[in-house]
């Protein structure tokens, strides 16, 4: 904590307020009243009481306050006008910021209290009074001016060194969360995508062997299984480094790649999007995403080797509609479709409620239906999409 001011600068100053009081007395001890002080007392009262300008930075205001008062020696000892402490006093006072008014004030009064020990043993008394107490004030004024100078220059740089830590704080943060983003946008783009892969190629390839190797087929059920719990932790990485949903963050930018994941392992889909992109919730989007995922593995599973989907996302004003068709070969294992492929549906299901949104699939005519719909955000003019069949 700092009490004290530089040490050779604050001697020098406390000095030379003590010469040029004394000096600027006369000598003159009489007092208003008639009897004389001991010539010594103005000389150890004038000492004494500038040492109180070794606080003048910590303790401004009382310092100030006890400098005024000793100037108003004067109404009682007329010809002793103590005023350099009290100069010093004042530029303190205002490069600390203290107010104009109450500082105003004390300055007028010892001001006054000067001109009228002087006008009291002057032939012209007014003139005298009036010149001595603008002289006081004047020079007063000064001081406290400058020292509000000072006050004022020390907030803008103040002002502008913080400006300065919170840039280089605002700049810390854009590069961290830039690293984050860039993290992030490789697990998305690369290990994401490699996983879906894995997981629809794992669904294909059981599809194909898992009535002629068992033993294989519950190999390939696991690596399935596995890569589903993947991408769901994948999913709880991204959602932590990417906490505001972006332009980068939407899951629905994934739906074309694990259409190009099922065509890679030998399924047919046609896709297509069509309406406005309006704003969706980020539980709802990922459920869409899943739902698509849930459904063409099931497809690769349960469908046949020529079974042929159909995916397509809706834009209405309200609420994004999800058709997801597979056409199935005669004799496929139609049972295991309309089970839901176990519990991915149905859990599916669940989600979609809680997105504030509902589910059903079914079969219907030799195809398998499943028909999502989650509510839009709001409606929002974008960019017009109508993505073509492919």
């Amino acid at each position: 904590m700092r009490t004290l001011p530089p040490l050779p600068m604050t001697t020098l100053l406390v000095t030379t307020a003590v010469g040029v009081d004394l000096l600027a007395w006369n000598g003159d001890v009489v007092t208003a009243a008639g009897p004389a002080l001991p010539s010594w007392a103005p000389v150890l009262a004038t000492i004494a009481v500038h040492q109180s300008l070794w606080w003048r930075r910590s303790r401004a205001a009382p310092v100030f306050a006890g400098q005024a008062a000793f100037a108003l020696v004067s109404l009682g000892v007329p010809l002793w006008q103590p005023v350099a402490g009290l100069l010093v006093a004042t530029y303190a006072a205002g490069a600390r910021g203290l107010r104009v008014t109450p500082v105003a004030l004390a300055l007028a009064t010892v001001a006054l209290g000067h001109g009228w020990g002087v006008a009291r043993s002057a032939s012209a008394p007014l003139p005298a009074l009036l010149t001595v107490a603008v002289l006081t004030g004047l020079l007063a004024g000064i001081g406290y001016a400058a020292g509000r100078r000072q006050w004022g220059a020390g907030r803008r740089a103040m002002a502008a060194h913080a400006a300065y830590q919170q840039a280089v704080e605002d700049t810390r943060r854009a590069a961290l969360e830039d690293e984050r983003l860039r993290i992030a946008r490789e697990l998305h783009d690369g290990v994401a995508g490699s996983v879906t892969t894995l997981l629809l190629q794992a669904a294909g390839a059981r599809a194909v062997a898992g009535d002629v190797a068992p033993t294989t087929g519950v190999t390939l059920a696991a690596i399935e299984d596995q890569a589903g719990r993947t991408l769901d932790e994948l999913r709880r990485v991204l959602d932590g480094l990417r906490p505001g949903a972006g332009p980068g963050d939407d899951p629905l930018a994934r739906v074309p790649d694990v259409v190009a994941a099922a065509r890679a392992a030998g399924l047919t889909v046609r896709w297509a999007e069509i309406g406005d992109r309006a704003p969706l919730a980020q539980e709802a989007a990922h459920t869409v995403l899943r739902t698509v995922q849930e459904g063409l593995t099931n497809a690769l599973k349960h469908g046949g080797p020529t079974s042929r989907c159909r995916v397509e996302l809706d834009w209405g004003a309200t609420q994004l509609r999800l058709e997801l068709v597979t056409e199935l070969d005669p004799g496929a294992a139609a049972a295991g479709l309309a089970a839901g492929g176990g519990v991915g549906l149905p859990s599916l299901a669940d989600r979609a409620r809680q997105a504030g949104g509902s589910m059903q699939h079914r079969l219907s005519g030799g195809a398998h239906l499943v028909s999502l719909r989650v509510p839009v955000a709001a409606a929002v003019a974008g960019a017009g999409c109508l993505a073509p069949v492919q």
